[in-house]
Formats: C-alpha cells, structure tokens, sequence
C-alpha cells in the first residue's frame, strides 16, 4: 500500500472515531452548505460570520469536495469539519493577513448544531469546472440537502485582486496578469452560472459590497435561507468586524478602455454581475 492511500485509511479510521464520539451533536444537523465563487471575493469573512452562529459549524479551507473524491463517506468529513473549525478558533482565526474572530460568539462551537459545512469557495468551482457531477455525488452522500452560497465581488475589483495575488500591495499589476485572470474570472462565472441553473440546489448569491455597507440585512438574508434565527448579539458582534467600507482596488491599475469593455461585455452575460460598473 502506497503511503498516500495508507495515510488516507488512517484519516477515515481517526474521524470515523470523531463522528461516533460527536454523535449526538450531529443528530440534529438539517443541511450541509457549501461555498462557490472567486478567489479574492470574501469568503473567508461570510465563513467566519456564519461560523459564529450557535447552530452553525463552517470549517475554513478543508475542501469537502477533495475529501468526497478521495472516497470519505459524509461522517467523516462531517468529523473533519468540525475539527478543522474547533483548531481554527483555537489559532487566532488569522487569513491573509486579517483576523476574523467574532468576539463571545460561537467559532468552533455550538449550542444545537443545526447547519454544517465547508468554505472553499474558488477551489469548489474549479472542481466542478472539471467534474460537475461531483453535485450530483455530494448530493447522494449527504443526508440532508445540500445548499450553497455563491459569494461575488465587482469584478474589476476582484481582477486586479487575482492579478496581484493577494493584499501585498508592493506585488506588480502587469497588462498580461490582467488579461489572464480576466479569462480566468468569467470562465468560473460560466460554472457558478451553471450551479445555480443545474446543480438542482437552492443557492443563495451574496454580494461582498452588500455585506460591508449593512452586514446585519445580509446575515439575516443567510439566517432565512438556511431557516434559523439571526440572535441579536450574533449580528451586533459580527457587525463589529466588518470593514468599514470595501476596497476598490480596481484603482490600483490603469485599465485602459479596451479592457473596460471587454469586462462590461463579460458581465453582460451573467445576471448576478447585474448593477456592477467600474465607476460605482
């Protein structure tokens, strides 16, 4: 037995384990949520905030969807979520350079465990690019059904955001950076667009704008989709750590008209790209 495929019964035995130790826990879960979207687009804060809540366990990076590939049954990773959450909490809840701790909230913890899941927004797209039945076979395993938030930014933002690679703003913007993930951008539109219209799931589209100018009416909008109650103190704490306003980063990069153009084309095909320009 090849060392991967060892280290792989190891992990299956270990979180059979944790399952049957958290049995009880997950007796009362009702959904399993995963994320779908962009690299660079927010979704490590709606994590975060949805991890908060006390009837939700969203774990950070797993990538339930590889672990599904990988032949592990949805206990497990039911089990593995819940533990990457709980050592999430444990580390600060620091990402690329933020911290995202809700302050006396519920990150890595829980009072009825009700909604349980994954955020790996970018990579989960990417999979389905490649094997979108892979919705199908999720759908099969989970017990509960399956929902999923597709969380989006305005575009020329979150191109110039990919082409840098992150929040180091020493990192050079060049012309071909942005031509590529121009591509890149629109063709996992065109997957997230076929989420919503074939997957079968219901999904809910989160605008990151939106959730920066009032994160209460967003939260409450992620509550009703799941059908739990938004507790005042968890909106009044996770309210606290939103920015104060979102970073227009398309203004780090002079796009010239062509490249304008092309982008307003592009959004022009996808209905939530709807309202977004490059001068909002």
């Amino acid at each position: 037995m090849c060392m991967k495929r060892l280290w792989t019964l190891i992990l299956k035995i270990r979180y059979n384990y944790v399952f049957r130790r958290e049995e009880e826990s997950f007796a009362g879960v009702e959904k399993f949520v995963l994320f779908a979207g962009y690299p660079r687009s927010g979704h490590s804060l709606v994590g975060a905030l949805m991890d908060a809540h006390p009837e939700i366990i969203i774990s950070h990076e797993l990538d339930a969807l590889d672990k599904l590939i990988r032949g592990f049954s949805y206990k497990q990773i039911w089990a593995m979520i819940l533990e990457n959450s709980r050592s999430f909490a444990r580390k600060g809840r620091k990402w690329s350079g933020y911290s995202y701790v809700v302050k006396r909230q519920y990150q890595g913890r829980f009072t009825k465990l009700r909604v349980i899941g994954d955020k790996k927004g970018s990579r989960t797209t990417l999979l389905l690019t490649e094997r979108f039945n892979l919705i199908e076979k999720l759908k099969e395993e989970m017990p509960v059904p399956v929902r999923i938030i597709h969380v989006v930014r305005n575009p020329f933002d979150n191109i110039v955001t990919r082409a840098r690679k992150g929040n180091d703003v020493r990192r050079e913007i060049t012309p071909d950076g942005i031509r590529n993930n121009i591509s890149r951008h629109f063709a996992q539109a065109e997957v997230n667009h076929r989420i919503i219209s074939e997957s079968g799931c219901h999904v809910l589209t989160i605008r990151h704008e939106e959730l920066i100018a009032g994160p209460r009416a967003v939260l409450i909008q992620i509550c009703d989709f799941l059908e739990l109650e938004a507790p005042a103190p968890w909106l009044r704490a996770c309210s606290e750590i939103v920015f104060e306003k979102p970073h227009k980063t398309r203004f780090d990069f002079d796009y010239p008209k062509e490249m304008i153009d092309e982008i307003n084309k592009q959004m022009g095909m996808f209905p939530f790209f709807e309202g977004y320009t490059y001068n909002d």
